[in-house]
């Protein structure tokens, strides 16, 4: 994980998706690395527990990627490793932030596009 300082917070939102992944092409059953910068945009710090989880598309093998806790205007790179789907076409991967009581924080899903290319 990487910290980086924003300006202080304004919003009373509690997270926001500053850059989020590009589409990813892959070939069937390949790992591919989804990436994005989220900020905590909020009053209060997130809370040890935070959890990257996936709501639609493939599992990830790691299962649920846990976050550390997050300083009020401070973002945080997250990754998540994906196996690309044996379906040629387009896939959509959706994950959100949820607390330690699986209440979502971003509002919002966090999302990414995976493209399945034939093998060459």
């Amino acid at each position: 994980f990487s910290c980086y300082s924003m300006a202080p917070c304004t919003s009373t939102l509690i997270a926001r998706v500053v850059t989020a992944p590009p589409e990813a092409p892959g070939t069937p059953g390949q790992h591919v690395l989804l990436r994005w910068t989220v900020a905590n945009v909020g009053m209060e710090p997130w809370p040890e527990g935070v959890k990257l989880r996936t709501v639609a598309g493939a599992e990830p093998s790691q299962g649920d990627l846990r976050c550390p806790a997050l300083p009020c205007g401070m973002t945080l790179e997250l990754g998540m490793v994906v196996t690309v789907p044996e379906t040629l076409g387009v896939h959509r991967q959706v994950f959100k932030l949820v607390d330690p009581d699986n209440i979502t924080l971003v509002d919002g899903l966090l999302e990414a596009t995976l493209r399945v290319e034939a093998a060459a």
